[in-house]
């Protein structure tokens, strides 16, 4: 028995010396891993610049490029290319001694190498007290991950422009199957020029994903996410401003992996928004799109990041091309995407203005079954709305429908002081007609379109082609 217990002992000292050398190999392919799949991506670079591992510890140093230029239409770019220096630090498990002792299978920090947070400090004016970004984390010996990180608050004031932030704190855990869930907060923030302001308060960002499945090449993985914000108050430079109270905004991405394919969804609401021009509350906007084909998808951005890096390079010739966006819409790429017969929907658009209410919602689809599209350009829309589905409806108050039918009459050069209402002879008009139907004070539409034919409340509507 003491012999057995003497093997024991001797295989766990030579495990947990053995260890810490192959968790630190492990965790530099992982970095490199993570490292050039950034690099890969449209608009950025990276790289690691030094990488210093030893039994206990591991130290990188990664510098991330983001050519802001890659991201606009435009072939001059307007603001120069942005370099950060990040540094890694790892502590290598089973023991783990730097905060304590304890155990796991890595400590770790993260934040901005001396150069950039110096560049940092200089430009809001902060000292060397803290750092301006820094994540930590430590994984179990189970390899769950729990982490932490933070934005420094930070305070600008000149003599035209003035910048307060109450500080990011944020936390997670990603667990040994790569179950991503985090929680993020900003109390305040704002920023006012001489012409202008804007506020917030109150933000908080949830997350929830499966990291496991991420495609690198395309940044896609399933999830959920979850932005509210308390409040949100604007002054442009020119129009009136307005304060957004409860403004929520969710999206989610699933996979159907069978299928090759993927949803995305999407939704967004204000409480109110209360201004000079616009007092407006319950407002709902959701959206689907449904039934994307992977592969297309996966080909159009890397179709994308051509063009990004075609433009880029034509920015600094002495005769710039503009970009050719017909490059992402390749005869392989779209047919990709309408093979898989895709839809979008608009599930829920939704408000109240002062003048009355009005709910809509709208899908559409293209046919799987549809043919290839003709080569001749001038038969592509004919293609195009013989191949899409619609389905929509319109229902609002009847003294909102006025209200907008006076902003069309106005437009098409009616006097609105001359004493009559031609935004509600309009509706009476279109009522008349049959596109609208009158219920019980409601004014309503039914639209739909199937192989070319649309028809509103059920009478066909010529398209004029």
């Amino acid at each position: 028995m003491k012999k057995l217990v003497g093997i024991v002992v001797v295989a766990v000292v030579i495990a947990t010396l053995c260890a810490p050398a192959l968790l630190g190999r492990h965790a530099q392919g992982h970095i490199e891993q993570v490292v050039q799949s950034i690099d890969e991506y449209p608009g950025y670079t990276a790289s690691i610049t030094r990488y210093q591992r030893s039994w206990l510890t591991s130290n990188a140093e990664v510098e991330i490029g983001i050519d802001w230029g890659q991201f606009t239409s435009t072939t001059e770019a307007d603001v120069p290319p942005m370099a950060l220096g990040v540094m890694v630090s790892l502590d290598h498990g089973p023991l783990l001694l730097n905060d304590g002792f304890g155990l796991g299978l890595y400590q770790w920090r993260a934040g901005l190498d001396s150069a950039t947070q110096a560049k940092v400090n200089e430009a809001l004016g902060l000292d060397d007290s803290e750092p301006f970004y820094r994540v930590s984390g430590k994984t179990s010996l189970l390899a769950n991950t729990d982490f932490k990180d933070t934005l420094r608050a930070f305070e600008l004031q000149d003599s035209d422009f003035s910048a307060a932030f109450t500080g990011y704190k944020g936390a997670g855990n990603v667990s040994s199957s790569g179950q991503l869930t985090y929680v993020g907060a900003v109390q305040e923030a704002s920023f006012t020029d001489e012409t202008s302001s804007a506020s917030m308060a109150d933000l908080e960002a949830h997350v929830n994903a499966d990291l496991s499945r991420i495609d690198w090449s395309t940044m896609l993985y399933p999830s959920d996410a979850l932005l509210t914000v308390g409040q949100i108050q604007v002054r442009p430079p020119f129009g009136a401003g307005g304060l957004a109270t409860g403004v929520r905004m969710a999206s989610s991405v699933s996979f159907n992996e069978q299928a090759n394919a993927f949803d995305m969804t999407a939704e967004m609401s204000v409480n109110a928004i209360a201004g000079e021009a616009i007092n407006l509350s319950d407002a709902v906007f959701a959206m689907s799109l449904l039934n994307i084909d992977i592969d297309a998808y996966r080909a159009y951005m890397e179709a994308y990041g051509e063009l990004l890096q075609t433009s880029a390079a034509s920015a600094d010739a002495a005769d710039p091309v503009m970009p050719d966006y017909s490059q992402l819409f390749t005869p392989q790429i779209t047919q990709a995407f309408w093979a898989r017969g895709p839809e979008v929907h608009i599930d829920q658009l939704s408000f109240t203005l002062t003048q009355g209410t009005a709910n809509a919602d709208l899908s559409l689809g293209l046919s799987a079954a549809t043919d290839n599209p003709p080569v001749d350009p001038q038969m592509l829309t004919p293609w195009l709305l013989n191949a899409l589905t619609l389905n929509a409806n319109l229902a609002l108050d009847r003294s909102l429908a006025d209200h907008f039918g006076q902003l069309m009459a106005v437009m098409q050069g009616a006097e609105p002081d001359d004493g009559s209402n031609p935004g509600a002879a309009l509706v009476d008009m279109f009522v008349e007609q049959g596109m609208l139907t009158e219920t019980a004070g409601k004014i309503s539409a039914d639209i739909e379109m199937q192989k070319g034919v649309l028809e509103i409340n059920e009478q066909p509507f010529p398209l004029g082609l």
